[in-house]
């Protein structure tokens, strides 16, 4: 991506790696996820990371983010993908969102590799795949911190948010080490 293009990240959270990356290439940032509290502490932080007006984040799914077809230079989904309730409706959207020739990073946690994944079944172009071995290992040190910290995620995301990420924490810990994170990359056809 080149300076002030448009990047959309798809399951943004509290916008971390989207505002990244944004800030590392200079692009512009929208930021898409279904909690509003996340949307909103994403939209609080930009200004740490890109000046004025240079990022959006909006509530939406990944079936239907609200923006305009071939509007995004680069997309990324950080291990949200697989979290989508109609994975075909968030394929189709992941194929309508970039311009002709973009391209998307998908990372995933699942136990299947990237490979498995429909993507020619909406008309993208696998361009490469991998594993992510360290991952396991980041996500045991994350959902700690969430134990350690569950008073202060309460107190700053709410019961409700702070309940799925301390439930999430205690169902997928154990399963760390028969699991397996893949990254794609795929492209929309020029």
């Amino acid at each position: 991506m080149r300076p002030r293009q448009r990047l959309v990240d798809l399951g943004c959270g509290t916008g971390g790696a989207g505002l990244w990356l944004a800030r590392a290439l200079g692009a512009e940032l929208d930021g898409i996820d279904i909690p509003p509290v996340a949307v909103s502490l994403a939209d609080r932080r930009a200004h740490q990371f890109l000046p004025a007006g240079r990022a959006t984040f909006h509530v939406g799914t990944l079936g239907e983010t609200g923006l305009d077809s071939a509007s995004a230079d680069g997309v990324i989904c950080a291990d949200a993908f697989s979290f989508a309730p109609d994975g075909r409706a968030a394929l189709e959207e992941l194929r309508r969102i970039p311009r002709p020739g973009a391209r998307a990073l998908i990372t995933s946690p699942d136990r299947h590799p990237a490979s498995s994944k429909p993507w020619d079944r909406v008309g993208l172009e696998l361009e490469a795949e991998g594993e992510r071995p360290h991952v396991p290992g980041m996500w045991r040190r994350l959902y700690r911190l969430w134990a350690d910290h569950e008073d202060e995620l309460r107190n700053v995301l709410g019961e409700a948010q702070a309940e799925r990420m301390i439930g999430e924490a205690r169902r997928r810990a154990p399963e760390m080490d028969y699991r397996r994170f893949s990254v794609a990359t795929v492209r929309r056809p020029a």
